[in-house]
């Protein structure tokens, strides 16, 4: 989530600020990585479990096959296949939902995600609500920019391709 201080410096979360007079979101693909980085983790928070869901672990399987195929599937109508360039691979299930803003048709785009598939280090959640019916790539390329950021910044190990075209 952005955030922006009294001073009109921008927060993303965890992130220190962006000036006021840049566009957070080129901050990410900056070649100057000096206007930004991620900070390590100011504290440690436990979870609070509110409940549980009984799965067997062949349903658990199922489960985790159906979000890497959301990805890396081969189903033509797969939704998160402009995410299949991040390396290691995610898994990720996405949503869409029809809104309305102000007496105009809009959409709510949803991502969860995990990576790697085989490990989860890192998850990414986005919900952008009010947006054109027009940006339906606008979760996926939030998506991939944050991740590049991760593994560049955090873990050092992004292979986000840059020939993808919703870099």
């Amino acid at each position: 989530m952005l955030h922006r201080d009294a001073a009109g410096a921008i927060y993303f979360n965890d992130c220190q600020r962006w000036p006021s007079n840049s566009d957070p979101f080129a901050a990410v693909n900056s070649r100057d990585k000096q206007d930004w980085r991620f900070r390590p983790n100011q504290a440690e928070v436990t979870p609070n479990v509110l409940n549980t869901i009984n799965m067997t672990s062949a349903e658990k399987a199922l489960v985790k096959e159906g979000l890497y195929d959301v990805v890396h599937g081969t189903n033509t109508y797969k939704t998160g296949g402009d995410l299949d360039t991040i390396k290691p691979a995610i898994s990720a299930k996405t949503g869409t939902a029809q809104t309305y803003y102000k007496g105009h048709e809009t959409e709510t785009l949803s991502l969860a995600s995990y990576a790697p598939t085989s490990h989860p280090q890192v998850v990414v959640a986005l919900a952008m609500p009010n947006l054109s019916t027009s940006d339906e790539s606008n979760n996926m390329t939030l998506a991939k920019k944050i991740y590049a950021a991760y593994w560049s910044t955090v873990q050092s190990k992004s292979t986000v391709s840059s020939s993808s075209s919703s870099n």
